[in-house]
């Protein structure tokens, strides 16, 4: 499941926008992350499996069957109620972000995606978070090394932290000459040696 920004041709930018990718491309008029609120507005954001999803919600008889959609679409300056060509959405997935257009044949993805924040995921911000967070508690005696190598071996064997996550911290422990830190990674390195055979 992705979200999605919903962003409707401005009347100024519609008869151009209309014709389609190809027409844009060759006349240098594609929309652009940077430009976008020039040449369009946003209408909503909605969660959807893929932009077809989204252009089916977002056809008039969908989203605003009665006319609910009305003050929106006028508030933004808009003249249209349903997703066409020339309309765009913006994907979002937590870590990146990437424009695409609707276009006579489905969708186009417009430029490269481009990453969200620091352009890394949550899931793995915490996972590494957590790791070194047993090694402070190793290092501190808060849990004796072969107990915290074993939870940290235990760990990167159920997938819980990648194995290059394991070599990231080797070499930041190294670099900080924590030898009891150390001693944990080595401990882990041989349990997970041991596992792997």
């Amino acid at each position: 499941m992705f979200t999605y920004e919903v962003y409707y041709m401005r009347p100024s930018f519609f008869r151009d926008g209309i014709m389609g990718v190809e027409y844009l491309a060759k006349r240098n008029m594609l929309p652009m992350f940077a430009s976008l609120s020039v040449t369009h507005a946003k209408v909503r954001t909605l969660d959807a499996q893929g932009p077809h999803e989204v252009f089916c919600a977002m056809q008039g008889e969908i989203w605003s069957p009665n006319g609910e959609a009305r003050s929106t679409i006028e508030n933004a300056g808009l003249q249209h109620t349903s997703m066409s060509i020339g309309d765009c959405v913006v994907e979002r997935d937590g870590r990146w972000e990437a424009l695409y257009m609707c276009d006579r044949i489905g969708f186009k993805r417009l430029g490269e995606a481009r990453p969200v924040g620091d352009g890394r995921n949550p899931l793995v911000v915490a996972r590494e978070s957590e790791a070194r967070g047993l090694l402070e508690s190793a290092a501190c005696g808060g849990a004796t090394s072969l107990q915290a190598a074993d939870k940290l071996a235990k760990a990167v064997l159920a997938d819980h932290y990648p194995v290059r996550l394991l070599a990231m911290l080797w070499t930041e422990v190294d670099n900080a000459g924590n030898a009891y830190s150390l001693r944990v990674l080595e401990n882990a390195s041989k349990i997970i040696a041991r596992q792997l055979r």
